[in-house]
């Protein structure tokens, strides 16, 4: 849990890089937000893992929330995989199409 937690916090600081990197190419669009859903989810499954590392060493939570939780980080992860991949492959398609608009335009 605590290299998962890790792992998480470096994947949420990239969400926001990615997130501030589309908003400067595009501003509000369907990419960006998608990023943002991905970095949000990034941050619950993120605050999930540091409550389970905190119920394993400094306090006790009970095991049906920890379930519910887990359960809950579970659910986000793959919201934010799918968005992400969404987000990627929108992106990728309005650079190629600004790119070809470019081209044709000289």
């Amino acid at each position: 849990p605590c290299g998962g937690t890790l792992l998480l916090a470096h994947m949420v600081r990239q969400d926001l890089s990615r997130v501030q990197l589309e908003w400067r190419r595009e501003g509000w669009s369907l990419p960006t937000a998608l990023f943002m859903l991905a970095l949000a989810c990034d941050a619950f499954d993120t605050a999930a893992h540091v409550l389970i590392v905190v119920s394993m060493t400094l306090m006790h939570i009970e095991h049906g929330t920890l379930h519910r939780i887990e359960r809950a980080s579970l659910c986000a992860a793959v919201v934010a995989i799918a968005s992400m991949v969404c987000a990627e492959l929108l992106s990728a398609r309005h650079r190629a199409q600004a790119s070809a608009a470019k081209l044709k335009k000289e």
